[in-house]
């Protein structure tokens, strides 16, 4: 049974709720966005979603729907995706609850087979993508055959779909097209139905052929059994892991060190993994006598605080975790919510209710109260035989500031040699205009007072040799507008000796000047080229590059395809790194007007279907390596590299060694949480490492991920609640300023190289082990 996907303005609900209650009164399904979602889930793919599967598009006209940007981009969908549509006006004295239950009943009426079909090809297209583009999940038997049957394995769309005709002449038989995902779907279903044929005829032949090259078939076939046995060996200790995490964090540990470790092993991803996801359990870091005075610092109370905490009244927690709940303790920044249950401490974002982590690796039965140390860094717990126990919960990061302003995007000023995403100073942008400097070697705050004439920022952008000047782009009075912002060279205390472009006088600090835009663009992706004297505008489906006094584009880049430019970045030789809504990526050279969309790498099987769709929201690039991060599927966060290295990585060694400047542009995968450590679905912020040897991307669960410029995983830390908006590395590369959606500014300790082979992270599991057995905790 189908279903009916209804898209309103909520300031209209009413309306929408008549026509909703007389459809479910009437036997029709109906998906309705109800929630109001939090920050950081993916909105746009639930939606997406259920515009795809749909059997018909109910849309409540009027001028808000028409003026809301969600609400056009449902349109929008549906349009892509093809669904039968009806609209059904229903702004004051319009709405007649009695006709636009006779439209809803006639469009229902109208929808054929075909479209139904359609509606289930594009969702299994879809899962197919989100997935991976694995072959298992294509389609077969009986849905392949109907699929073929109604569209023909081609793009065109089904065969013999009704559409009228003026003067109410017979319908034609015109084809209706589907989605280039839908038609790559079929197509490969199709092939792979065919590659099986092919492949049962070659084994009989290779059957017969077995009795004249028996040498050859039987040297093949140990090779597949020792390949079978390999991937066994696999994933019975993948099982064995998992089974011991959910016995005790301490016989993981155990379990990975008992496995080989031999020098090539060590090297492996699968290793890296799963020393990687042991080392994610937060175990204790001290534990004694309570009366012992390294515990002086924690005020306990007389007993746990079984109330709910005020700051957890509209964070959405679920019943079940509330019931399960012992005690409260509410740190002192008020961030974070720390919950005992049975087993275990739950540390808690306090405004959405997420769990930031889980406390583990102690008895928690006899505990009797619960207290966070002044700076609210480690969390201690009392138990009533006298001992307590306790977890660093921010490990590895420092609160610079919780401004209490909602940061939307953020910027380099001050780089340092040729990759992007790092400087002396962050530039923070606020939806309200205001722009926060910080000092990323000392991780403070050094100018707050800079405030550009906007209503909205929406985005900030600096060339990348700037030091002082920077790109806002916003909404003024409804328009989109862009501004160049000069901060001057004494914002930080520091030589005031700009690049090309720069402001470079401290008279000019705080001065905002008005770019003008070409007709009709409304640019949201913006960036700056080196140099400072040009920017590159994303409007709609081309990229217009003006100068920064604006006036008519110098050059325009156009995407034929149609797809909205989502990301944009200039790298230090005038390089553009495109990314557009739906998942394309391309390359435009230095002066050429030419988009250039890489090759899938042939050796990275992931890297062909592991983000298809997943629209690309930033972009850092690192000599010859771009990472693009932006939005991902239930099964994978949405990371893309492209390199013109022919192996993807440019080997261990950083950057120089893969320039190839005649080698084509690739696309591999890019950052990939093999342990499973994340549930973001979304990245809006991403950086390269000053020397380019890593990349850091902040998630919307508010993680901060790291990983070597080779696409090895890195550290996973998630210390600090909200969605992470922008990651800018220091000078040093040492560590990584952040900032989050709810206004709070950090640091994070970026990993060594050391922290990305097998070796360094065995020995941290061994010595965390060995401290917990001195502690006495483990065995």
């Amino acid at each position: 049974m189908g279903y009916v996907f209804v898209s309103y303005s909520r300031r209209q609900s009413a309306a929408a709720d008549t026509l909703i209650d007389w459809m479910e009164r009437n036997g029709i399904a109906v998906w309705k966005d109800t929630a109001s979602m939090p920050a950081g889930v993916a909105w746009r793919r639930q939606v997406t979603e259920a515009i795809r599967g749909a059997d018909l598009v109910v849309m409540c006209v009027s001028r808000l729907w028409y003026g809301s940007r969600a609400c056009r981009d449902e349109e929008h969908w549906a349009a892509h995706y093809h669904r039968p549509q009806v609209r059904i006006p229903v702004d004051e004295g319009r709405f007649d609850p009695a006709r636009a239950v006779a439209a809803i009943q006639a469009a229902w009426a109208a929808v054929t087979p075909e479209d139904r079909l359609a509606g289930e090809l594009e969702t299994a297209a879809g899962d197919w993508a989100n997935r991976g583009g694995r072959s298992r999940d294509l389609a077969r038997g009986r849905a392949l055959k109907a699929y073929r049957r109604a569209f023909g394995g081609s793009a065109r769309g089904p065969r013999g779909s009704r559409q009228g005709t003026r003067g109410g002449g017979a319908a034609t038989a015109a084809p209706r097209p589907i989605t280039s995902v839908a038609a790559r779907y079929l197509t490969q279903s199709i092939r792979r139905g065919v590659i099986l044929r092919v492949l049962a005829a070659l084994a009989a032949i290779a059957i017969v052929c077995a009795g004249v090259s028996g040498v050859t078939f039987a040297t093949r076939m140990r090779q597949i059994d020792a390949a079978n046995t390999q991937a066994n060996e696999e994933s019975r200790r993948w099982d064995a892991l998992r089974d011991a995490l959910d016995e005790s964090p301490y016989k993981a540990m155990e379990t990975v060190l008992a496995q080989p470790h031999d020098a090539a092993t060590m090297r492996g991803s699968m290793f890296v993994a799963t020393m990687r996801m042991v080392l994610a359990a937060h175990v204790p870091d001290d534990y004694g006598d309570a009366t012992d005075p390294r515990f002086s610092g924690y005020d306990f109370p007389d007993a746990l605080d079984t109330r709910r905490p005020d700051a957890l009244a509209d964070a959405g927690v679920s019943a079940a975790t509330i019931a399960k709940t012992r005690g409260y303790a509410v740190s002192p920044d008020g961030l974070e919510v720390a919950a005992l249950g049975g087993a275990d401490v739950r540390i808690l974002d306090a405004r959405r209710g997420d769990t930031l982590m889980t406390l583990t690796g102690a008895n928690l039965t006899k505990v009797t109260s619960m207290a966070w140390s002044e700076d609210g860094s480690a969390l201690a717990v009392r138990s009533s035989d006298g001992k307590a126990t306790v977890w660093k919960v921010r490990a590895g990061t420092t609160i610079v500031k919780n401004t209490g302003s909602w940061f939307m995007d953020g910027a380099a000023l001050g780089g340092v040699g040729g990759a992007s995403g790092n400087g002396s100073r962050a530039a923070l942008l606020a939806r309200d205009g205001r722009v926060t400097l910080v000092d990323t070697a000392k991780g403070r705050v050094v100018s707050d007072a800079v405030r550009v004439p906007v209503d909205v920022g929406v985005a900030i952008a600096t060339a990348p040799d700037a030091t002082d000047t920077a790109v806002v782009a916003g909404t003024k009075d409804g328009n989109t507008v862009l501004y160049r912002v000069a901060f001057g060279g004494d914002a930080s205390g520091a030589d005031g000796a700009g690049g090309a472009g720069d402001a470079g006088d401290a008279g000019d600090a705080g001065k905002a000047t008005r770019i003008e835009v070409p007709d009709g663009c409304a640019p949201g992706a913006i960036a700056v080229l080196p140099g400072g004297r040009e920017i590159a505008i994303g409007c709609g489906a081309q990229i217009d590059v003006i100068g920064m006094r604006g006036g008519g584009p110098s050059r325009t880049i156009v995407n034929d395809a149609g797809a909205d430019v989502t990301a944009l970045r200039a790298d230090g030789e005038g390089r553009l790194f495109v990314g557009f809504d739906g998942g394309t990526l391309a390359v435009v050279e230095a002066g050429s007007s030419t988009l250039i969309r890489p090759d899938a790498a042939a050796s990275d099987v992931g890297s062909v279907g592991i983000c298809l769709g997943g629209t690309a929201r930033a972009v850092a690039v690192s000599g010859s390596k771009a990472l693009f991060v932006g939005d991902g599927t239930p099964a994978q966060l949405c990371s893309r590299g492209v390199s013109r290295s022919r192996t993807g990585d440019g080997g261990a060694n950083g950057v120089d060694a893969a320039r190839r400047d005649k080698d084509p542009w690739t696309m591999h995968i890019g950052m990939t949480d093999f342990a499973s450590l994340t549930d973001a679905h979304q990245s809006r912020a991403v950086a390269a490492a000053p020397d380019g040897s890593a990349f850091a991307a902040g998630l919307s669960d508010g993680s901060v991920m790291f990983a070597r410029y080779d696409m090895q995983p890195g550290p996973l830390v998630r210390e600090i609640p909200g969605e992470v908006r922008v990651v800018v590395y220091a000078p040093d590369g040492k560590r990584v300023v952040a900032a989050t959606r709810d206004g709070v500014i950090y640091t994070v300790v970026a990993p060594d190289a050391g922290e990305y082979e097998g070796a360094t992270l065995r020995r941290q599991v061994q010595e965390r082990l060995d401290r917990a057995r001195k502690l006495g905790l483990a065995r």
